[in-house]
Parts: structure tokens; sequence; C-alpha cells
């Protein structure tokens, strides 16, 4: 981009670091993005996250603060913030340390285009920038969706993150308040669309919240030849992302096909995943990201049957050549599209689901034309979701609502 809006943009990043995945890595890339774009970009982020940014030592209104070219990152928090740790704790920071920033903000007067939250992402923790009296947007917005009923791991801290995540959205006075104030939404996928409130959807457009480097697609394919006949799970043990049913699953197809290895790499899967582990199956806990990246480069069909709202894996994979095997209506189906691998119906019974994932990937195993033709079209999908575009996105979506502030 060679285009850069006038004035300064505050961009709202509670967790703002690189090369860490996640939400961390959403707060850092938006950031970059908006720098491209904006002549003056201010990013209000925690202490912790700041001393993870490269950049000069400077200060902010008696702040630390990095600078790096037109962008200041500002460490702004609370002085026993460091006690805050684990996830729990982290949000109730995340609560305070909205306030903090509020009431500066609102102390301050700082002149400002727009103010932009990005992270935290979920929908039902509402931004209090929105309060502040400054053309607001409020994006990228997200959640998972619930833990299917049939699924056996369901239990009662499901219900009740369902109840959190799904039912106090549509209720929440400063939630809606929130979306009122806004002048635009970024959804991330048609789910999180439908938690939002009338007044929300009519300014709501539909964006992603991670991409990929374009360079994962250019530079790392590995023809079919020299894969191996290897499926591959990647992710966290925690329910969302259903690691017992891509468990069964995959050992079902080491069952139906002697040639098959089946992979599992995540944190705490060692502690979750039944044993004793077939002759042909793996359970990693932990490898660097560019070794994961090499494994998916030599296996076949990535199996990932998660209702989480997008994954960061799920866009590697499909770089790499990996046609997906996953649910229909999620996160990673919304990436996946009809060419980059086979979503499969996400109900109505755990057995139905099993048999239609598991016949999925052994098509895929047994079909070569298949295999090449979902492996061509997840490339072309991730094309799609690179963060070299998104300044491009950013700065239309900053024209208009400069214009409609106007």
């Amino acid at each position: 981009m060679t285009q850069c809006h006038d004035g300064t943009l505050l961009l709202v990043a509670f967790t703002c670091e690189p090369d860490l995945g996640s939400e961390y890595e959403i707060g850092w890339r938006w950031s970059i993005g908006a720098g491209k774009v904006f002549r003056s970009v201010i990013v209000f982020t925690r202490l912790a996250s700041l001393r993870r940014i490269p950049g000069e030592p400077d200060t902010f209104r008696r702040w630390p603060a990095r600078r790096l070219g037109n962008i200041l990152f500002v460490g702004i928090d609370l002085p026993f913030a460091d006690r805050l740790s684990g996830r729990t704790l982290m949000r109730t920071h995340y609560a305070v340390w909205q306030l903090l920033l509020f009431a500066f903000l609102k102390v301050s007067k700082l002149p400002a285009a727009i103010i932009h939250h990005v992270a935290f992402v979920a929908v039902w923790m509402s931004p209090v920038a929105a309060f502040v009296g400054r053309p607001f947007i409020w994006g990228p917005i997200g959640t998972n969706k619930p833990v299917p009923h049939w699924y056996g791991r369901a239990r009662l801290s499901s219900w009740v993150r369902y109840l959190v995540t799904h039912w106090w959205p549509k209720v929440s006075p400063l939630g809606r308040r929130a979306q009122k104030n806004a002048l635009r939404l970024l959804p991330i996928n048609s789910h999180v669309h439908s938690l939002l409130s009338p007044a929300g959807k009519a300014k709501s457009l539909t964006a992603p919240a991670i991409r990929i480097p374009q360079a994962l697609v250019v530079e790392h394919y590995v023809s079919l030849l020299s894969r191996k006949r290897r499926i591959l799970f990647v992710g966290r043990a925690i329910d969302v992302k259903l690691p017992l049913l891509a468990n069964d699953v995959g050992r079902s197809i080491l069952d139906a096909d002697p040639s098959v290895e089946f992979w599992m790499i995540g944190e705490g899967l060692s502690r979750i995943i039944p044993r004793p582990y077939p002759e042909r199956m793996r359970v990693l806990n932990f490898l660097p990201q560019s070794q994961v990246w090499e494994i998916m480069s030599g296996s076949m069909v990535m199996l990932f049957p998660s209702v989480e709202g997008s994954g960061f894996v799920v866009l590697e994979a499909m770089a790499l050549g990996l046609p997906i095997v996953c649910l229909e209506d999620t996160g990673p189906a919304a990436f996946v599209g009809f060419s980059g691998g086979i979503p499969c119906p996400s109900g109505p019974s755990y057995e139905h689901v099993h048999h239609q994932l598991k016949e999925a990937v052994l098509r895929l195993l047994s079909d070569k034309a298949l295999w090449e033709k979902l492996s061509t079209g997840a490339r072309n999908r991730a094309r799609e979701f690179t963060w070299e575009d998104l300044p491009k996105f950013l700065y239309n979506l900053y024209r208009d609502v400069i214009l409609e502030a106007s």
C-alpha cells in the first residue's frame, strides 16, 4: 500500500506480540497492517506484551512505550499486573485494564480519527473504548461454537461456557450499547454474526481474524510422491478441538489401512489420549512451528474436527497442500470452503460423525485424483488469507468509517 490516511489511529490490543500465534499474533499483525495505511498509529497494550515488542524505547504521557516506524506501542497497565497470570486471572486483568485505558483516554482527550479495538477478540467481552466518544470499530470479533452435545467430554463447564459466550452477548446491555456505538463491526464468521444485535448486524462486515504469510504458500509445497501416508491432527488438549474424536477416528483408520500413520501434535495431548498407542500412532506434546510445518509437508491429510472459530493450523496446513477433513459450519470449514478439503456433518450423533470423518479420510488416501484436486484447492484457498492482503482491507475499512463519521 502506498496510500495512507492522515491523522492518528488509536488501536486497542491487550495482547500484541510477534510469533506467538492466537490472540497475541492477531494484535501484532493487525497493528503492523494498520501502520501501513495510517500515518500515525498508537497501539495500547499491556506491559507484558510491550516487553516483547521490538523497537526503540520511548515514553508516552509517562507510560513506557516502544516506537517502530510510525507505530507507537504504549504499555498501559496496573501496578500488580505481573501477578495476574493464568487464563481466568488474565480475563480479570483484561476487564480492569480496559477500565484503566478508558479513564486514560477520557482524561487525555487524545485526538484520533478512529479508535479500533482489535484484541481480545471475544464477542462476550465488551470493548469499553466504544464509549470514549470517537469513531469506533470493533473487530475482529470471534468465539468458538459450543462443544456438541454428543461429544463425550461435554461437562458442566461446557454448559457454563455456552451461557457466557453465546447467551450473554445477546443480552448484555454493555455489549449491545458498544455495538450501537460502533460504526463498523467485524465478526469472523456467520456464527459470530448471528450473536450480534440487530443494530450490530446492520453494521457488520465479516472478516477473518487470522491469516498466514504469503511465503508459506509459495515456498513450501511438497508433491504427493514425497509424502507419507500420514494423517495429522494438530491442536491443544481442549474440548473445543474435539481431540478424543480425532483420536477415535485416527485409530479406526489405522485398523482399516495397515499402510497409514496417525500423528497427533499438541500441548497436553499425552495427558488425555488413552494408552497404549498403536504401533503406527504417535502423540507429541509440543514441537516448534517450523518442525510442525515440516511434518505437515510430509503428510497427506489433516484431520481437524474442531468447532473453534478459526485456527491458524488450518490455514498453515492448507498452504502446505494438506486437504482438511473437518466439520461443517465451523471456523475451519469457513477457511476450507468446498475446494480445500471435505467438511463433514457435525451431527446428529457421535457414531455418525465418526463414520463420516473416517470415510472422508479414507477417500483422500485412496483416490489420488481427488487428493491432487483438493491439495491444489487448499493452497489456492490459503492464498486468499494472507497477511500481505490485510493492509488493503484496512485501508478500505478506515476510508469508509472516516467518510461515515464526517
